[in-house]
């Protein structure tokens, strides 16, 4: 729906030698799953709102009207059957309602899983009775870049697969977790100083001495 985030996703995905660039910019509440939307395609990734289940809001859930748009995957999962899904939100949806154990079982890093709330419960229920089996967990990006950021992934897949074999594990997060003792850092993630990035993004002497003296302008006029 906004144009500006629309623009980036088409620079990064269209034209990329994939078969099919089919992209659509719509609220879901105007589209039509039969007839807009994809079938039986791998993976459906997405992320309903997390305002309403977010420690650091009212925490509505169900009563903020945005707390109900997981109904709309559940229509698309049921209209389009994709094979499995990823989706994700604030870790705080794991804990809300009656019931729920959440994250803090233990006050270090790294959390574990408690129990599913009601609320949180009440949506994965309704994924798997799309006919997925369903599993869900709190993980965290800072194995993998430099932001502490917790959130809670579900995962689904298609029960006829399951009945196939074929199955999803957190074995690897797991072991990413074991064995990263250390934080990730924004020094790990950046340029060499000695890189070509590094070297032409410097500021000349002239250069600096300009914007330094810009600056204690700036500061006192």
């Amino acid at each position: 729906m906004d144009p500006y985030a629309s623009s980036v996703y088409r620079q990064n995905f269209e034209n990329n030698n994939s078969d099919d660039n089919t992209l659509i910019e719509a609220d879901i509440l105007d589209l039509c799953a039969v007839r807009d939307i994809p079938h039986g395609t791998d993976i459906l990734t997405g992320g309903f709102p997390c305002q309403p289940f977010s420690a650091r809001g009212k925490q509505r859930g169900f009563h903020d009207d945005r707390g109900q748009l997981y109904r709309e995957i559940v229509r698309v999962l049921r209209a389009c059957h994709p094979k499995s899904f990823i989706f994700e939100n604030v870790a705080g949806l794991a804990s809300m309602g009656e019931g729920g154990g959440g994250r803090y079982q233990g006050r270090s890093l790294p959390r574990t899983r408690g129990e599913a709330g009601s609320v949180f419960q009440t949506i994965l229920t309704a994924f798997q009775n799309c006919g997925y089996t369903v599993d869900w967990n709190i993980c965290n990006s800072r194995h993998f870049v430099a932001q502490n950021r917790e959130r809670v992934f579900i995962v689904g897949i298609r029960n006829d697969l399951v009945d196939e074999g074929k199955y999803f594990s957190w074995d690897w997060y797991d072991k990413i977790r074991e064995e990263q003792s250390s934080t990730t850092v924004v020094l790990d993630i950046m340029e060499p100083p000695d890189s070509l990035a590094v070297l032409n993004s410097e500021l000349c002497t002239n250069q600096y001495t300009k914007t330094e003296r810009n600056t204690f302008e700036n500061k006192w006029n």
